[in-house]
């Protein structure tokens, strides 16, 4: 079942599909996002290939419990 949408979204979709959207980066922003992306994931990827299996848990200090 497709989700409704309000006018502004609307005004929106239609401004998009017309062409009437422009993009906020320039291209050396999207260059300078990507490589930053890029480099995020290689840094978290494990260091077998492996498909990451960390959990939130993995990255939080140990709380003590009193």
């Amino acid at each position: 079942m497709p989700t409704k949408i309000d006018h502004d979204e609307s005004e929106l979709l239609d401004a998009f599909e017309q062409g009437q959207q422009k993009p906020v980066a320039t291209k050396s922003e999207l260059a300078k996002f990507k490589a930053a992306a890029r480099a995020t994931a290689l840094k978290n990827r494990p260091p077998d290939g492996a498909p990451c299996s960390k959990s939130a848990s993995d990255e939080a200090p140990d709380v003590q419990k009193r």
